[in-house]
């Protein structure tokens, strides 16, 4: 494959053969390459399953930056591999880290702002003949996820074998909350919006990892961002953020299609099971990658994830049902990585 990416990167920018380095890559199945030339320019290359994957990966990042993203610029595409510009290493993960309070503040109250435009650029959108606008996060997908999670973090990863009268009374409990994050698809989802899928280069904040995007909750792509397991706002600065999201959205002279749709404590509801529910996805996710995949990447993070998924399930009413049948499972979670 490196000698595939050396060939491309070389036509692509006419300055000789480069010198290519595999960057470490998350849960996909595409993998990264850094094409660096003698003059020191340099290209990430993607090398992808198929061509049809590149295919999607470029009409997602037209899309994407039609509704206002910032995405990453495209540079050419031959059968499976494609070039793009190379956004340098540091991700908003690791940016934030010698961040104050207020610096952290206004680094979200930015991102927020670009969230709100794009959802109301894809709500005012007349051609959604893609794909991505007839994908959903419908009760099928939502429950996919939460069996995902039951099977390879609850199950697999924890070890736990609880008694099938509480796995059947969590599934009914969870049916509840899908049922109502299902009720409605206000717009596009990112579907994986956190500090590790957006790069800071310079002032930009790219989005990346956004070829899955589906309709969902306008919710989910604030929940993913705010319950982040790879940064911890803190639950004071998450509550600030989302209700910062809330009054932009509910702000006199908004246009119509940004308005908020919801009361504030309909908002705040459908925030914190969206946020439940995602928390239990990615957790879900992290044990796949720790016992099927067999990769560490991940195990840093569970202890985070389920400290901050018992936390959301302890705010609302309609998720107290869920925090006592599942979160007494979390100490072996908890217990592991006691500096995360």
């Amino acid at each position: 494959m490196a000698g595939q990416v050396v060939s491309f990167a070389e036509r692509v920018s006419g300055k000789g053969a480069p010198l290519v380095n595999q960057l470490a890559g998350d849960a996909s199945t595409r993998r990264y390459f850094r094409a660096r030339f003698d003059d020191d320019s340099t290209v990430v290359v993607m090398a992808a399953p198929d061509s049809a994957d590149v295919d999607k990966f470029i009409a997602m990042t037209t899309l994407m930056r039609e509704l206002g993203a910032d995405v990453p610029r495209l540079v050419r595409h031959d059968d499976a591999l494609l070039a793009m510009e190379d956004l340098g290493d540091t991700m908003l993960q690791g940016s934030l880290a010698g961040m104050t309070m207020d610096q952290k503040r206004v680094e979200y109250h930015a991102i927020i702002e670009k969230l709100i435009l794009f959802q109301s650029a894809a709500r005012a959108r007349k051609d959604k003949s893609m794909e991505c606008f007839s994908l959903k996060f419908d009760e099928e997908k939502l429950g996919f996820e939460i069996d995902f999670a039951d099977t390879h973090f609850l199950k697999g990863y924890l070890g736990a074998a609880p008694p099938q009268a509480d796995m059947d009374e969590m599934k009914r409990h969870w049916a509840k909350v899908i049922g109502d994050l299902a009720g409605e698809m206000e717009t596009l989802a990112h579907r994986d919006f956190h500090s590790r899928n957006i790069m800071v280069a310079g002032d930009r904040r790219v989005w990346i990892d956004y070829q899955d995007a589906r309709m969902g909750r306008m919710q989910y792509d604030l929940a993913s961002l705010l319950i982040d397991p790879y940064v911890d706002l803190g639950q004071k600065l998450e509550m600030e953020l989302a209700e910062y999201y809330f009054d932009l959205q509910d702000a006199e002279g908004a246009a119509p299609r940004s308005r908020a749709p919801w009361s504030r404590d309909r908002f705040l509801e459908l925030y914190h099971l969206s946020a439940a529910q995602r928390l239990y996805k990615a957790l879900g996710t992290y044990g796949y990658q720790a016992t099927v995949r067999k990769t560490d990447v991940y195990l840093p993070y569970i202890k985070p994830a389920a400290r901050r998924l018992a936390r959301t399930m302890e705010t609302i009413a309609p998720l107290a049902p869920l925090s006592r049948l599942l979160c007494p499972y979390f100490s072996t979670a908890l217990e592991a990585y006691p500096g995360s």
